[in-house]
């Protein structure tokens, strides 16, 4: 049986079994007139056993010198008897370790209810009442206009407004790079058709160089790019389907291998804020100004 057929066969690659062969895992392999490996039944059945000792977790130098002691003959039968219980101790070790772990998740499991697809997509609103002036320390689907309807003055948190500055904000969740992407995110704000060019252009020039880059588009402008591989977040119209898919979104980029992602703005008139403060987080605060950019 030649090496390709052995590799199909037992679902190991051929580099791996020429490697096993060369550091003595393997017998020798009988070669062919042509000098290629010829495997015998025999060696189909060796190479199964240092695979299921392997995905045991033997190590490589433990097989090694169990090899090594067969090959010397039956008086060392003794030895590798050693060898093998003190293998199947450690592997039952690990099973009951495996078994404790598999026994606290499924406590776990039952605790948590799934309560089907959410409504709005995005994390509850946050506010501190123990200031004098109410303060949204996470924006959501409750707005700041919202609240000041509500209770009159409102403010944000300074860490919210000033992501650049030594104020931090003082909710967990709002401090990090929450929900980023694998690429690189931008979010491309200012006119829309100068957005949409931009994008275009970036996506092109990328194009040009090999790479593939991600657009962020909505319904009502996935049409107008040619270039990337573009995903609609929603409609403009129904903010909250933005909001809906906005996770979901940055999760498929991440399987589709792009360089970078590029996203238009969102400032829409309810959820736009709370939108815009997660794609920011998400971007690491990086922002490409059409209006700038022209300077």
């Amino acid at each position: 049986m030649k090496i390709a057929e052995v590799s199909e066969l037992l679902d190991i690659s051929a580099d791996t079994l020429r490697y096993y062969e060369r550091i003595g895992l393997i017998p020798k392999i009988h070669r062919d007139k042509s000098g290629n490996r010829d495997y015998t039944e025999l060696n189909c059945k060796w190479i199964k056993f240092i695979k299921c000792m392997r995905n045991a977790g033997m190590p490589i130098e433990i097989l090694i010198e169990y090899v090594t002691l067969l090959q010397e003959g039956e008086h060392t039968a003794g030895i590798r008897k050693e060898l093998l219980l003190e293998q199947r101790e450690h592997l039952q070790d690990k099973i009951d370790e495996l078994q404790q772990m598999l026994s606290y998740l499924n406590g776990k499991i039952d605790m948590i209810i799934d309560g089907g697809q959410v409504n709005i997509g995005l994390e509850s609103t946050i506010v501190d009442f123990t200031e004098d002036v109410p303060v949204v320390l996470r924006p959501g689907y409750i707005s700041l206009e919202m609240l000041q309807e509500t209770l009159g003055e409102v403010r944000m948190d300074k860490g919210l407004i000033k992501p650049d500055s030594k104020v931090h904000p003082k909710a967990p969740g709002m401090k990090y790079r929450h929900y980023a992407p694998k690429a690189d995110l931008a979010i491309v704000e200012g006119p829309t058709e100068r957005v949409i060019a931009e994008i275009e252009k970036r996506a092109l020039a990328a194009q040009e160089n090999g790479q593939t880059v991600g657009i962020i588009a909505t319904d009502e402008t996935k049409s107008r790019y040619s270039h990337g591989i573009i995903k609609s977040i929603g409609s403009r119209e129904q903010e909250e389907t933005i909001a809906h898919h906005l996770y979901e979104v940055l999760r498929e980029f991440d399987s589709c291998n792009v360089s970078a992602i590029y996203s238009e703005a969102f400032f829409t008139p309810r959820m736009g804020q709370a939108i815009m403060n997660r794609l920011l987080k998400a971007a690491g605060h990086k922002i490409i100004n059409v209006e700038e950019e022209e300077k």
